[in-house]
Order: structure tokens, then sequence, then C-alpha cells
């Protein structure tokens, strides 16, 4: 008999509020790369975006954990808080700091239009 490809799905339904936060981070990968950073911050600018995208694909994966996809269980742990991805954010928010930049790349005292 094949094996189920489904464990038993997401009880108490956490799925569908990771899932809206996962989209919301598509969001914000999507208008964040959408800017044009100046020059002096551009690398720490395509870092930042390229985090955020790894943490939505990270909570995409861990909602189909959740829903019971045994092939997303048998990939690991989703990455979502993958220790890569947060150092990749933290260095790209130490380089927009470095350069007097806030953590989305503002300019200090300065608010977004």
């Amino acid at each position: 008999m094949p094996e189920p490809k489904t464990t038993r799905p997401d009880p108490g339904g956490s799925a569908r509020s990771i899932e809206r936060l996962g989209k919301s981070y598509v969001r914000l990968g999507d208008e964040l790369e959408a800017l044009t950073p100046p020059e002096e911050v551009a690398g720490a600018h395509r870092a930042f975006v390229s985090g955020v995208d790894e943490l939505s694909r990270g909570f995409n994966e861990y909602v189909r954990v959740l829903r019971g996809d045994r092939e997303a269980l048998r990939r690991g742990a989703p990455g979502f808080y993958a220790p890569a991805t947060i150092r990749k954010l933290e260095r790209a928010t130490r380089e927009f700091e470095k350069a007097g930049y806030g953590a989305l790349g503002l300019r200090r005292g300065l608010s977004p239009p």
C-alpha cells in the first residue's frame, strides 16, 4: 500500500496565519526590490531583499509542513528562521547603519514619503 502524501493536517489552523505572514514578506520583498537604493548601500539592499525572499520561502515551506506535506517534512526544518538567512539580514542591517542609514536603508532623521 503506498504511503499517503500527507500526515495529519494542521489541527489548530496555524498554517493559515503563517501563510498570511509569508505573503506579507513576499509583498515587502517586492516593494523593497522596486526601490533604487543609493550606490553606497546597493549591496546591502540586494542582500536584504534576498534575505526577505528567503524568509518568505521558508514560511511557505513551513505552511506545507503544517498542512502535512510529507515531502516538505522530509526536506527538513523550514528555513524561515535559517541561521544563514538571519546572518545575511543582520550583515545588511549593519552595512546600512555603518553608512548612516537605518535598518531598512532610510537615512536617519528622515521619514519615507
